[in-house]
């Protein structure tokens, strides 16, 4: 029941497999898509996921016709009824648990034999326990997973953030006090803010339902009236339908379906739905669907009911990035960004208090103060960034304001670097045609350095390896300076070019020149977001050491060129790469409908980064970069099918699939 208005179910039942039916259908009568003992199911927008018992998970098309058996290749132990779970954020993104440790399948939409299984040894439940259950965010923020690891202990809860793409990095969250051999049945994530969780536990004679809105950092137990021992009831599966600026709660359990629109901790009043229909039946699972308030309770024996949940109040709904980056910035200087709030409500949101908190807030400075954005439309709030002093800065951006789940915070991290003074002086050489070359280092706060060059030329200094090294070659040079290898600066460097250096490389268009520094301890060359001045003839970056260096045009990580057209898109996009496949290079377009920072990544199926294409400011406009197929480190890469993502300083984000063959 993914989709409004499509009155599809499935569910699965003992020894009868996964019934699948059209609550519409002209005539009664359901198809079994799995046979067995029917276990967990998953519908969405293009394909529909059932499974059975000891794991096996099978894919169907949105015609109904079976495309795969994906239970991962070569697995056993799985639980007789094994969970997963599919990412409504991306439904090519699945979770599966094999005893307590993750994996994970970023292409279950095209895998069609179970192959493209990734094991995440780093991401696991405490040995000797099984991962019983699994829940997946849908916004606020996304690609979000809670699971919990049940045993004959304590059992543990963990949050794991960028589970698309994330190796490690799972926090433990457990509820303190716990008694041990507690099961772990369920989760609930409120699909508007993923901080909101339902916590379902189905032991009799326990305390087995608890509530966090922050993430799992606190918990309050609020099962209330439903709390008993002996004749129980057993607590099953939670749901958390929001109406407006409140939700709706509900709980089934072995007596039945229960709801509440107030948590009041142990004095929680849960209330029967459903007497008459439901009756005290066992509830096993609940699905509901904000886009129109259909509620789905899957019984034992009787049956799926269908209802309707709380009818929605006029209200708003407020959507915004986590996080804020601002990388280094040098100490003194100040770099903007801005946060877009989205009110995707049906009522004006009111933001009545913008504050920055925590230790280094004086680091950020936020404005307005409040705004108010009107139902389906949105504002920003724009945030500088103006480092005092050397190192990591972090702070809290709150959002005090009208809609479900006030506060909303924001993290914003930076980096003051240090700058430099005493080499300011230019450094002028002449060139092998003639002609004088200037490099300048910007000034800053460090006294007593000096700096001298030692080669330079279109030939590499000796003993510097060409592996990466810039292609088509206008200028290398190499630094020598007094500075201590332990200091830590932030600088910006000049380099002024001539005609003729262009003219002996066969450069005709200087925006494609790039400054790359070579990393004499690792062996590679990095190359760095360079400002090209064509009418000045100079070429600028920020470094953090001092090195060789080079200037080139068309580096083989990645070459941005920016489209001649003029018109302003009114929406972000990231295009399908051409040609796909490819090789041995594509060609990526993006579009940006206002000033923030973008990143452009890919990564490989195993959700390891590849390289970085994009990293900085972009204006408003269409963009095109292409990738050769190389590393961060220049080196080509393996055949095989890679992503793309696009993430936005506002909050867009996408991801896309593209294969290269060798």
């Amino acid at each position: 029941m993914r989709i409004a208005g499509v009155e599809m179910y499935i569910g699965g039942t003992q020894d009868n497999g996964s019934p699948a039916f059209d609550w519409n259908a002209p005539t009664d009568g359901s198809t079994d898509l799995s046979s067995g003992d029917g276990a967990y199911s998953y519908l969405g927008s293009q394909f529909l996921y059932t499974s059975s018992q000891e794991g096996r998970v099978l894919r169907f098309n949105s015609s109904g016709s079976f495309e795969a058996n994906l239970k991962p290749d070569g697995t056993s132990g799985q639980l007789f009824i094994h969970p997963f779970t599919v990412d409504p954020s991306d439904e090519s993104i699945m979770y599966y648990p094999l005893a307590n440790v993750l994996m994970r399948n970023n292409t279950v939409d095209t895998d069609l034999s179970g192959n493209d299984w990734t094991t995440l040894p780093n991401i696991a439940g405490p040995a000797g326990t099984n991962i019983s259950t699994l829940a997946a965010s849908t916004s606020n923020p996304e690609h979000r997973l809670y699971f919990a690891a049940s045993g004959n202990g304590i059992p543990s809860i963990y949050k794991l953030d960028n589970a698309d793409s994330a190796t490690d990095g799972a926090v433990d969250i457990s509820i303190p006090g716990l008694e041990a051999g507690s099961y772990v049945h369920n989760i609930a994530v409120n699909p508007n803010n993923a901080d909101e969780i339902l916590v379902v536990m189905s032991n009799y004679n326990i305390v087995g339902l608890y509530h966090s809105n922050d993430g799992g950092a606190n918990y309050t137990a609020v099962e209330g009236n439903l709390e008993g021992t002996d004749d129980g009831p057993s607590l099953r599966w939670g749901a958390i339908l929001p109406t407006g600026s409140t939700a709706q709660y509900m709980v089934g359990t072995s007596i039945g379906l229960f709801s509440t629109a107030a948590l009041n901790g142990s004095s929680t009043n849960w209330t029967q739905e459903g007497a008459d229909v439901i009756g005290n039946v066992v509830v096993a699972a609940l699905a509901a669907r904000t886009s129109d308030n259909t509620v789905a309770a899957a019984t034992h024996g009787r049956g799926i009911f269908i209802g309707e949940g709380s009818q929605t109040e006029s209200s708003p709904i407020l959507n915004t990035v986590a996080q804020i980056e601002f990388g280094d910035v040098l100490v003194g200087s100040s770099v903007p960004d801005s946060a877009k709030i989205k009110n995707t409500g049906t009522a004006d949101l009111s933001v009545s208090t913008v504050a920055v908190t925590g230790a280094d807030s004086a680091s950020f400075v936020a404005t307005p103060l409040s705004l108010s954005v009107p139902a389906g439309d949105s504002a920003y709030v724009r945030v500088t960034f103006t480092p005092a002093s050397v190192g990591t800065k972090t702070a809290s951006l709150q959002l005090a304001h009208n809609a479900s789940g006030s506060p909303t915070a924001i993290t914003l991290t930076g980096t003051g670097g240090q700058s430099v003074t005493d080499i300011s002086d230019t450094l002028s050489f002449t060139y092998d045609d003639g002609s004088n070359t200037k490099v300048k280092f910007e000034s800053g706060t460090i006294t007593g350095v000096s700096v001298s060059h030692q080669n330079h030329g279109r030939n590499l200094p000796s003993g510097i390896s060409g592996d990466s090294a810039p292609t088509i070659p206008v200028l290398y040079f190499e630094i020598n300076t007094t500075l201590p290898d332990t200091a830590t600066f932030t600088a910006m460097v000049t380099i002024k070019y001539t005609q003729a250096m262009l003219d002996s490389a066969a450069v005709t268009d200087e925006t494609t020149l790039k400054l790359s520094r070579f990393d004499v301890g690792g062996g590679i060359w990095t190359q760095l977001v360079t400002v090209v001045d064509a009418s000045a003839n100079t070429a600028t970056a920020t470094t953090s050491s001092f090195s060789v260096w080079g200037l080139g045009s068309a580096t083989p990580t990645g070459i941005e060129m920016e489209n001649e057209a003029k018109d302003r898109p009114n929406s972000f996009a990231l295009d399908h790469a051409r040609p796909n496949p490819f090789n041995p290079s594509t060609t990526i377009a993006y579009q940006v409908p206002e000033q923030t920072r973008i990143t452009l990544t890919i990564y490989n199926l195993l959700g390891q980064e590849v390289v970085r294409l994009i990293d900085g400011m972009k204006a408003a406009g269409r963009y095109e970069v292409v990738w050769h197929g190389t590393n961060g480190r220049g080196a080509g890469v393996a055949s095989g099918v890679y992503l793309y993502r696009i993430v936005s300083g506002s909050g867009y984000t996408e991801t896309k699939r593209m294969t290269l063959l060798k």
